[in-house]
């Protein structure tokens, strides 16, 4: 037979506190990540949960310092291996830079990009770090 365990208002109290401490956010979604320090090539970031996240220095146009606040992709909240959130900076920058080209598609607004290849009906054009067919029906010469 288990014993019964008499939980304290205290112990309650706790768990929800640590409970209300912890974001709520969703995967695949940018959040804000403050960074907690730096080791070698690896940057550590505070994404409000209880594991911190871990993205590599490379990810990053200048060497973070502790306290900086940046945007990542959050990819998932448990990483498969050791349970550690996996979060991309890279994937951050990609996402924004589709909306903002969406956003300015969407206002008729011409961009500049360059032509990276041709293929046999369009020609692949690169804006930014996006890439993209544009088919030789839509030039206008």
């Amino acid at each position: 037979m288990a014993a019964e365990r008499n939980v304290s208002n205290e112990e309650v109290d706790f768990a929800q506190n640590f409970a209300d401490t912890l974001k709520n956010v969703e995967e695949n979604t940018i959040i804000q990540a403050t960074v907690d320090s730096v080791d070698g090539d690896t940057v550590y970031l505070d994404i409000g949960f209880k594991s911190e996240a871990k993205v590599p220095v490379t990810e990053f146009d200048k060497t973070p310092v502790k306290g900086d606040v940046v945007e990542v992709y959050l990819v998932r909240v448990e990483g498969r291996d050791d349970g550690e959130p996996v979060v991309s900076m890279a994937k951050a920058k990609q996402y924004k830079e589709r909306f903002d080209l969406r956003d300015l598609i969407r206002d008729n607004v011409l961009v500049d990009g360059v032509v990276t290849e041709i293929k046999k009906f369009a020609v692949q054009v690169k804006y930014k770090n996006l890439f993209g067919l544009i088919p030789f029906g839509k030039f206008d010469i």
